[in-house]
């Protein structure tokens, strides 16, 4: 199973947003894209994306760098993109998410939404993102 440290996390997600955005031209993606990209701590997508890490960052002793599973990323990113949407209520992020959610078989809602997941994953662990 695949394991990456929080930046090549933060680097799947910003992958799959493009291609969400690429697909769908969501401004809300755009701006989460964007403020990933930037760093800049005063912003409301980049703290969200800090205290979805937290749990993990907390167990960060010795500073060793925590690595996160694919799977755990994939929820991560779900839960980052709840909190986002909790606040801006965006269809966008709406219609995503419920792309995301888990069916009953175990796999995405929608199926094609893990493939472009596992696409991106791969692009960030041979370095290609």
């Amino acid at each position: 199973m695949l394991s990456l440290d929080k930046e090549k996390a933060k680097k799947a997600i910003i992958c799959f947003l493009q291609l969400y955005y690429s697909q769908t031209k969501s401004k809300d993606a755009k701006l989460i894209i964007e403020e990933l990209r930037c760093d800049q701590p005063k912003s409301r997508v980049w703290q969200d994306w800090q205290s979805t890490l937290e749990k993990n960052l907390a167990n960060d002793h010795n500073n060793v760098k925590p690595l996160f599973l694919e799977s755990t990323i994939f929820e991560e990113m779900i839960n980052f993109l709840e909190k986002f949407f909790r606040r801006t209520q965006s269809d966008d992020i709406r219609a995503l998410l419920s792309d995301l959610l888990h069916a009953e078989y175990g796999e995405t809602a929608d199926p094609a939404a893990w493939y472009e997941w596992q696409e991106c994953l791969q692009k960030v662990k041979n370095n290609k993102q």
